[in-house]
């Protein structure tokens, strides 16, 4: 086989010179994340975390464990960043268990094992909760605070690691279709904090409860729910194509995100409680422009079981 040399050295270039304009555009997306101004961070962080969305999806369609691994590194990281906020990351068999916990309900789903799980942790936080206070001989403010920490983080874990376990739930309900509420029940409460944000930036001028979170407004909420209905009716729109979905009772579809928004917009507002309590802007920082993975999940803690009980009461098909 005869290869011309010249024709060779000129594709090897024109690679060469892709790869290099794929490399530049990395280093790019890079700059933009660590060095650009928090909306140009907020963007480009949310266009990955959106690739990396979609590609867990649809390997979840061959591969269906793929989400629950996800959805329990998700869980793992978020009580980490509780974990360390309360000062608990060094105090290793509690540490420990507390995320071996909270990976448990995506990993084994609702069944005995995680029954078991969450009865051997309850019992081992009581025990360590009892520890500590026999220990504590002054009982001062400081001290007693080890003690509250323990069932604040118990607490949470708990609700944490049941909500966004309703997501490999959701995902049971089919292989497309599944892969469809899926996407339906993460988007409904994203494109919310999206809509609420870009709203609320340009447009907001009413406080909505200033004393949880002073930069939220009534007319963020409001592009909020607008921006969970068009993410909706165009995910349906979409899916008849992707996912083959006929029948869809758009109806039914138009209730659960005029519904699901606020309850998005409720979950915020609830983990924003929380960093007031605990003085924080954030829960962490591992998402530029985001913050912590909680900060990117606290709507999803409250919208996935809403979707998953609307799903039993209504038909999204039919």
């Amino acid at each position: 086989m005869i290869v011309d040399k010249k024709a060779y050295c000129i594709f090897l270039l024109e690679y060469l010179e892709y790869a290099l304009d794929l490399f530049r555009f990395f280093v790019y997306v890079l700059r933009s994340v660590f060095e650009g101004d928090s909306l140009t961070k907020r963007i480009v962080s949310g266009l990955i975390c959106i690739a990396l969305l979609v590609t867990v999806m649809f390997l979840s369609a061959t591969w269906s464990f793929s989400l629950n691994l996800a959805v329990a590194i998700v869980s793992c990281i978020s009580i980490f960043e509780i974990l360390c906020l309360k000062g608990e990351s060094k105090r290793g068999i509690f540490f420990i268990s507390s995320i071996l916990f909270s990976s448990a309900r995506s990993l084994f789903g609702p069944g005995t094992k995680w029954k078991i799980s969450l009865y051997l942790y309850a019992i081992f936080c009581l025990i360590i909760a009892m520890m500590r206070f026999v220990k504590n001989k002054k009982k001062t403010p400081s001290e007693q605070e080890s003690v509250w920490n323990v069932c604040f983080v118990f607490f949470l874990n708990v609700v944490v690691s049941i909500c966004l376990g309703t997501i490999v739930e959701i995902r049971n309900f089919g292989k497309s279709f599944g892969i469809f509420l899926s996407l339906l029940s993460l988007g409904i409460a994203w494109s919310c904090d999206m809509g609420a944000y870009f709203c609320g930036k340009f447009f907001g001028k009413n406080k909505m409860c200033p004393q949880v979170s002073p930069k939220k407004t009534i007319e963020g909420a409001v592009g909020g729910v607008v921006s969970s209905l068009i993410y909706s009716f165009t995910l349906c729109i979409c899916s008849q194509y992707l996912f083959k979905i006929q029948g869809i009772n758009y109806f039914n579809v138009f209730l659960l995100s005029i519904i699901g928004a606020p309850v998005a917009i409720l979950g915020d507002l609830c983990f924003s409680l929380i960093k007031r309590l605990l003085s924080i802007k954030d829960f962490g920082n591992v998402i530029p422009g985001h913050g912590g993975v909680l900060d990117r999940f606290d709507s999803v803690i409250f919208v996935s079981p809403f979707v998953l009980i609307f799903l039993h009461i209504f038909n999204i098909v039919g």
